[in-house]
């Protein structure tokens, strides 16, 4: 059992290395986006990609999305709600497992929430079923849930799953549409210049 805890830790400890590179690069390629006027050569680029309008109203377009980036208020809220929902989201495959006699630890159910999410990037087949499946079976046996009881621990996750995840967004939902908005640009919305970027 040890050897089996060991090989557990390991799996978790690489998807949350995995994890933390993945949003890392994530982070800089955000404010890549957002400061981009700002770097040296930008006159370059822009006069480079004034050869292709489509290509440069498509990243004009980019770079007016990600201005939301520089909201701190918007970045905290989205930061807040995304770690409730996916701390629920742990919660709930656990609370699945536990319904058939499942008992697994919160890191077991974290990896098993990140890892059937990523799953869910592969086309499923009619009326939504295999992958999700597929892919809670084989990281539970990976950790060392098998049997019988694993299938139906993946049908009730991923519905268990789905309405906590379906809640958080409509909460999300009306959160945001609480939220006033202005009919002017915020500081931090990028200005464009006389050839629209």
């Amino acid at each position: 059992i040890r050897k089996m805890d060991e090989h557990a830790f390991r799996i978790v400890a690489s998807a949350v290395l995995a994890g933390f590179a993945l949003s890392a690069l994530l982070v800089v390629a955000v404010a890549a986006g957002i400061y981009a006027h700002r770097l040296p050569g930008a006159d370059r680029v822009r006069a480079f990609l004034g050869r292709w309008p489509r290509v440069r109203a498509a990243l004009t377009r980019l770079r007016t999305g990600l201005a939301v980036a520089g909201d701190a208020r918007a970045v905290t809220a989205a930061v807040v709600i995304s770690i409730a929902t996916w701390s629920l989201t742990v919660l709930a495959f656990a609370a699945a497992a536990q319904a058939v006699d499942v008992e697994p630890t919160m890191g077991q159910a974290a990896l098993l929430a990140a890892g059937t999410n990523l799953a869910t990037a592969i086309p499923a087949g009619p009326g939504y079923v295999g992958t999700f499946e597929l892919a809670t079976v084989t990281i539970a046996a990976s950790v060392g849930i098998a049997g019988a009881p694993t299938l139906a621990f993946a049908g009730s996750s991923s519905a268990v799953a789905n309405i906590v995840a379906t809640r958080a967004c409509s909460w999300m939902f009306f959160f945001i549409a609480s939220v006033p908005t202005s009919s002017s640009c915020s500081p931090t919305c990028p200005k464009r210049d006389a050839a629209g970027m």
